[in-house]
């Protein structure tokens, strides 16, 4: 019984290990940039990128998210949905979720 317990314990340490490594791990997927939205937060909350290059939010949150960037609004989010935009200028542009706005991000844009 004690060894069971024990196996249970580990089983969930390590579930948790990899669900938090999956949030803090660098998101350059070869289509573009990945942010994760989760527990009503952008993970990652600041982030560099290209002129060009695509951003991706990918909702794992069970409540749907909309992105508000540049002034237009993505769809509403449901979990495991993504919406995707591309970069076009250089510069530095907050964004947030456009149905929970205390939700906010920044993107660097650099040349």
């Amino acid at each position: 019984m004690r060894a069971l317990i024990v196996l249970v314990a580990i089983a969930m340490l390590w579930g948790c290990t990899s669900y938090q490594a999956t949030l803090e791990e660098n998101t350059t997927a070869p289509e573009g940039i990945k942010v994760l939205i989760s527990d009503y937060k952008f993970h990652p909350q600041t982030l560099m990128a290209s002129v060009n290059d695509t951003i991706i939010w990918q909702n794992l949150d069970k409540d749907p998210h909309s992105i508000l960037f540049q002034e237009e609004e993505s769809p509403l989010l449901e979990k495991g949905d993504t919406y995707s935009v591309r970069v076009e200028q250089p510069g530095r542009f907050n964004y947030s979720s456009g149905n929970h706005p205390f939700i906010e991000g920044i993107i660097r844009v650099e040349t």
